[in-house]
């Protein structure tokens, strides 16, 4: 949609541009960051592989894996091991950030109501690169989504 404006007899594109940030289809600062987070993001850490998938409508949803601890590793690695972790909640883009709520949880040591932030410092087509608040810079991967069988598979 071209919004044209006449003042004066000319074109506004400044004034169009103004009103078109005005209008609900988006003009905030987090909303490019925010359509590019959309989609599911594998992590594969050393003691640790996690899935989550962003939904466009805010909310979230993530499967992990902690594997168990072997001498002389964190004692909170320890906490979290175990087959499969289930949690989701909502997300948003805010100052950069990643901010992301639980608000179901199946493990006893995640609370719903738990808040992280991640800074968000890069975001492409096929990698994100997130700094929590506590711990080391996380390189996450776009999982791509599977291809559809060929009609020589569907025989």
């Amino acid at each position: 949609m071209e919004l044209r404006l006449r003042i004066g007899g000319g074109s506004a594109a400044v004034a169009a541009t103004t009103l078109a940030c005005l209008l609900p289809i988006g003009c905030s600062p987090g909303a490019s960051l925010r359509d590019k987070i959309v989609g599911t993001w594998e992590y594969q850490g050393d003691k640790v592989f996690s899935v989550t998938t962003y939904h466009s409508d805010g909310t979230w949803v993530n499967d992990a894996e902690v594997k168990e601890p072997t001498g002389g590793e964190s004692f909170i690695l320890g906490l979290f091991a175990g087959p499969n972790i289930t949690c989701s909640g909502t997300w948003k883009i805010l100052d950069g950030r990643l901010v992301s709520t639980v608000t179901a949880s199946a493990t006893s040591w995640l609370k719903v109501g738990t808040i992280s932030t991640d800074e968000i410092l890069d975001v492409g087509d096929t990698a994100l690169q997130l700094r929590p608040q506590l711990g080391d810079t996380q390189m996450w991967h776009r999982q791509k989504p599977p291809n559809p069988p060929t009609s020589r598979q569907c025989l």
